[in-house]
């Protein structure tokens, strides 16, 4: 009974810093999941307002500092529970931050659509860039679910 005390009174603020991180990154989350959603190829996503408000939402998950964050309860974690092993949490939250890098760069390589009819006339090659390289943008709603 005196372990689970101190667990608990070493974690008390454990969920109010989950739901803080829930908070933090849910918005951009949705912003993604949404002008994201493109099974084919079409100027809903690629255009330039789609592309501004993903970029947008990937910036504020970096400026969001989730990883320290995670970090911060990685850290809460270790001191509570003897034996934790930290190495778990420690290598999603890497995972994390690469895959917000990558996503970036995803981003800024997707070139951007300013007309409907256009874009049907595209060649194959140009669609499939861009599309690959919007699944590497949405790889980062895996690793937030994930993490």
């Amino acid at each position: 009974m005196d372990k689970l005390k101190a667990f608990f009174d070493k974690t008390i603020t454990y969920q109010g810093k989950l739901n803080s991180i829930y908070n933090k990154y849910t918005g951009s989350y949705n912003t993604i999941t949404t002008y994201s959603g493109c099974a084919n190829y079409s100027i809903r996503c690629f255009s330039n307002g789609p592309s501004a408000r993903r970029s947008q939402a990937l910036i504020n998950l970096e400026n969001n500092k989730l990883d320290e964050e995670y970090s911060k309860l990685n850290e809460m974690l270790e001191r509570a529970v003897t034996g934790y092993d930290a190495s778990t949490l420690n290598n999603a939250i890497n995972k994390y931050k690469e895959v917000i890098k990558k996503a970036k760069e995803a981003e800024n390589r997707i070139e951007k659509e300013n007309d409907y009819t256009e874009t049907k006339k595209y060649d194959t090659e140009k669609k499939k860039r861009n599309l690959d390289n919007l699944k590497t943008v949405k790889d980062v709603l895996t690793v937030s679910k994930k993490t």
